[in-house]
């Protein structure tokens, strides 16, 4: 059976997106902030799926010593998916404990580097994929590298813009630096989905879908044969669309910054 893991995996989309990939035979690595909400999400899935095998695993994204604790922690499990899922939208600018404005942290820097430390063990395996929500959003960002923190200018809805270009952006260049291995990098557009966040964005009282029905792009992707034919891919409600804004000078200059950044070049492949 696949092995998955499921970041931001305690309510909404990752929930849901945990729930329908054990219900179809995957062993999901279910990811929280901390272990007791990790285990309590795990219990929950549980009691509707006592075969399922689900396995709690914890780690603040935020800050960057803790990624490296739980990628370090899976590099031997051999998963062949990891469904990043994750993203918070701060209302006001809040730093982290390693300089980085919260919002760039968890939905970019994060990522970036849970797969740095990942993708020699996936690299072993028959085919796998990087999975990455991103949202339309990305539409009306850009990557302000002059300053990505938006020190003096932050605006949430510009905050999460940029980085959801930058989920982009990453699946983009992914694909092109593992061109000809088994991974398969794709990303994705869940659509308005009635959360915890899309009320922090500002944009609750619009129409919205359940998170179970907007995390089936994510399933569809983390399953669906096809879609392992191609890489670099972005999808939305289960098709391939296209993404705006995206520029392959502007995804390596990403690269290179959040190399640096992270504190760990990704591996050559």
């Amino acid at each position: 059976m696949p092995k998955t893991l499921v970041t931001g995996a305690t309510a909404g989309i990752g929930l849901e997106t945990a729930r329908a990939l054990a219900g179809l035979g995957h062993d999901v690595w279910v990811h929280g902030r901390s272990s007791a909400s990790a285990s309590e999400a795990v219990a929950t899935l549980q009691e509707d799926n006592q075969a399922a095998v689900l396995v709690p695993v914890a780690a603040d994204l935020s800050s960057l010593d803790e990624v490296r604790s739980l990628g370090e922690s899976l590099q031997d499990v051999a998963l062949d998916r990891i469904v990043h899922n994750a993203g918070v939208v701060m209302p006001e600018p809040t730093t982290t404990i390693d300089g980085f404005e919260t919002t760039w942290a968890v939905n970019h820097l994060a990522p970036f580097l849970l797969t740095s430390l990942l993708i020699e063990s996936m690299l072993q395996l028959p085919e796998a994929r990087v999975i990455t929500v991103s949202s339309i959003g990305h539409r009306a960002g850009r990557i302000h590298f002059d300053d990505v923190n938006l020190r003096g200018r932050y605006d949430h809805i510009t905050a999460y813009c940029q980085t959801k270009l930058a989920n982009v952006l990453f699946t983009e260049e992914l694909a092109r630096r593992t061109a000809g291995t088994n991974i398969v990098a794709h990303a994705l557009d869940p659509g308005v989905v009635r959360t915890k966040l899309l009320d922090r964005t500002g944009f609750g009282n619009q129409p919205a879908r359940t998170p179970a029905d907007g995390a089936r792009t994510s399933v569809f992707l983390a399953t669906d044969p096809g879609v392992a034919r191609t890489s670099g891919g972005y999808y939305v409600n289960e098709r391939q669309a296209s993404a705006t804004g995206t520029d392959p000078e502007v995804a390596r200059r990403l690269w290179e910054l959040s190399e640096c950044q992270a504190g760990a070049p990704m591996p050559s492949v």
